[in-house]
């Protein structure tokens, strides 16, 4: 689903980072295989990797989008600092309708002024959007990697699915899926 704000020369600046991947496994590799392997388990945690709090609402799905104009979605569900939108734009889908832009929020810190129209059927992430943030995205035959070009911090991968790379935003940072055991031992 392409969709493409228009109208309003003024857009709301937005904030992305993105990366490449390697043929090698990275510890963030290991690290998602984990997280991943936690998460079939059911072992989840309050927050996600971008840290903001989590519930069946914020399970949600993000598509990588290189026609869209900015970051959508059709629920404030996982924004913070949403805001009424007072521009004069609207988001234009592929069949022609013109949607509403109701509220601008922030997913995480790396994905800023996402729109929100409540009759979008997919949510976008902005290839455009993101590489005018200084973001670095590399894509090949098994996903795609968001990355910041300043510090080459990965930001969030995805796999390939069919002709898609989808982004997943629920899954719990290993950091906070860590526990402690306390053992009998005279030396503690």
């Amino acid at each position: 689903m392409a969709a493409v704000a228009v109208s309003s020369p003024s857009t709301p600046e937005s904030s992305s980072s993105v990366s490449s991947s390697s043929s090698t496994l990275t510890p963030e590799m290991v690290q998602q295989m984990i997280i991943s392997a936690f998460s079939a388990l059911g072992i989840s945690s309050k927050k996600n990797k971008l840290n903001f709090p989590l519930d069946s609402t914020h399970n949600k799905q993000w598509l990588m989008d290189s026609a869209a104009s900015n970051h959508m979605t059709s629920s404030e569900n996982g924004l913070y600092n949403v805001r009424k939108y007072m521009g004069n734009q609207h988001i234009n889908v592929k069949n022609g309708d013109n949607l509403p832009i109701l509220s601008i929020g922030n997913l995480g810190s790396y994905f800023k002024n996402n729109f929100m129209s409540p009759k979008l059927s997919t949510s976008l992430l902005s290839v455009g959007q993101m590489v005018e943030n200084n973001c670095e995205i590399h894509f090949d035959r098994h996903g795609c990697c968001v990355q910041d070009q300043v510090s080459g911090k990965v930001i969030v991968k995805g796999s390939k699915v069919g002709r898609l790379f989808p982004i997943q935003f629920s899954i719990p940072s290993i950091n906070s899926c860590t526990y402690s055991t306390v053992i009998n031992n005279p030396h503690f």
